[in-house]
């Protein structure tokens, strides 16, 4: 079976106004409070999500020992079902707007996205977010 490795970061990064903070984010996967990821390649993603739901792949979720690209990789899950969903988010002077397979979400719907992604408060979300315009995937695990 094939192994598909997604990392996932212990820490804040250096753009972020919580540069160097704990995310949590290993045990939020962990206890089920963080339920969804948003990466670039959307056709990469739903490349893999037909390999991982027809059993010929799994998700291999894992963290940085230490530094990310510098030392070992930890797995501390692995996933055998998931979706994606087509995002789109712009962050600019007009403010903060996210459409999920074409639908624009609202404050609400963002609110709820903010927990299924792990975040504290919607700030935290938006933050880590720092392009005008983000194009890409929001990958549910199950």
């Amino acid at each position: 079976m094939k192994t598909i490795v997604l990392t996932f970061s212990k820490k804040f990064p250096s753009h972020h106004t919580r540069k160097g903070e704990a995310t949590n984010f290993i045990d939020k996967l962990l206890t089920k409070t963080k339920t969804t990821t948003i990466r670039g390649n959307e056709k990469r993603w739903r490349k893999i999500r037909h390999e991982v739901n027809e059993g010929r792949a799994f998700l291999s979720l894992r963290y940085w020992s230490d530094k990310p690209y510098r030392s070992k990789q930890v797995e501390f899950a692995r996933v055998y079902e998931m979706a994606t969903h087509r995002v789109f988010i712009t962050n600019s002077h007009n403010g903060f707007e996210m459409s999920i397979n074409g639908v624009c979400s609202d404050n609400c719907a963002i609110n709820h996205i903010v927990k299924r992604e792990g975040f504290d408060t919607a700030a935290d979300f938006t933050d880590w977010f720092t392009a005008k315009e983000f194009s890409g995937v929001m990958i549910e695990l199950f």
